[in-house]
């Protein structure tokens, strides 16, 4: 998994892919406030290193 390949800002379809997980479970990470993550307007974004530091630390 090369996280460089993503953007600085990921959208919840990026989350999936990199976590290869479900739309329903990254929702999940998001609303626990397990994955820091921040609205644009109704959509979700999470920053790369924000990404980089939950694998690092949990076990999803």
């Amino acid at each position: 998994m090369h996280l460089n390949q993503y953007p600085d800002i990921l959208t919840i379809k990026d989350c999936q892919d990199i976590l290869q997980v479900s739309r329903g479970t990254i929702l999940r990470l998001l609303h626990e406030d397990e994955l820091p993550a921040f609205r644009v307007g109704n959509r979700w974004r999470v920053r790369r290193e924000s990404m980089l530091a939950f694998i690092e630390k949990s076990e999803y």
